[in-house]
């Protein structure tokens, strides 16, 4: 991300990150997402947001997330368990 930044605008570089980055974390993140080893990928995540935006790596992202109109890795855990409720509905049972 960082040596395509400087010749890339803004729009390009997110297409490059859903298209990345997101398709591979987005992949199986229902079963995975609660593991101790999603805070390292989010971290990853954050680095890139940085980079993306230009901001040195102690800046808080969550205005960052925000600003680019992006998920953290933690919300898009939760949307995908609740898209896949709202699919499964019938293997549920209601009490």
């Amino acid at each position: 991300m960082r040596s395509i930044k400087t010749v890339m605008s803004l729009n390009t570089l997110k297409t490059i990150y859903y298209s990345s980055f997101s398709a591979i974390i987005s992949y199986g993140l229902p079963f995975w997402g609660n593991s101790p080893h999603s805070i390292q990928l989010f971290r990853i995540q954050k680095s890139i947001i940085r980079i993306m935006l230009g901001y040195k790596q102690r800046v808080s992202c969550r205005n960052l997330f925000t600003r680019l109109k992006m998920l953290p890795l933690a919300l898009q855990y939760i949307l995908l368990l609740m898209l896949f409720v709202i699919k499964n509905k019938n293997l549920f049972t209601l009490n």
